[in-house]
Order: structure tokens, then sequence, then C-alpha cells
């Protein structure tokens, strides 16, 4: 099994590149919580729960990829993830720096 980080955070890109596979993507925080359900429904399992900090700009989602059967527990998180999403729009924020830093500091944390 390996992690995946699926992000659009690029501190986050070459932050951790060394210990997990990275998808980088240009877009949307929405965007990417859609890839991470493709991921799930294909048998990865959430590292995390996307729904601590769904209002950020920056997402970062880390998985455990190589499973061969849906995980109810990550596809349920996802789900809700993606349907309060529906609901929000993030914004940049002012402190953007801060933000990505943030954002890299908590996945290097659900790497180790």
């Amino acid at each position: 099994m390996n992690n995946l980080v699926i992000t659009n955070n690029p501190l986050v890109k070459d932050g951790v590149k060394d210990r997990a596979v990275v998808d980088y993507r240009q877009t949307d925080a929405e965007e990417i919580l859609d890839l991470a359900a493709k991921e799930v429904e294909k048998g990865a399992k959430l590292r995390e729960d996307p729904n601590k900090d769904i209002k950020k700009y920056y997402k970062s989602i880390v998985l455990l990829t190589g499973g061969t059967e849906v995980d109810v527990v990550s596809k349920g998180m996802i789900d809700r993830a993606l349907v309060t999403m529906k609901g929000i729009e993030p914004k940049k924020p002012s402190m953007e720096g801060t933000a990505k830093k943030k954002d890299l500091e908590k996945v290097v944390l659900i790497l180790r």
C-alpha cells in the first residue's frame, strides 16, 4: 500500500514528494475532493477526515492506495465532504503563505 496525496497546494507538492505519490492540480478544493472520491471508489482509504478543514481553499487529501474494495468509512467521509462543499465557496486566504504552510504541516504529520 502506498500513500497518495491529492493537492492544490504547491508547497505540499514539493514538500512531501519523497514520502508519497503526489497528484498536484491547479484547481479548486471541490475538484480535489472529486479526485479523492474517485480514488476511494477504486479502494483507497482516507488517512484523515476531509471535513475537518472543509472551508479552506488549499486542500490536500492523503489516501492509502492499494485496496481492492471500497472502504465504507472513507466513502461516507468523502461523500459528506462533497455535499458540504457544494454549499460553500472557499476563497483564497489573505495570508496565503500561512495557509499553504499550515496545509503542508498537516500533511507531514499524517505521513509520519
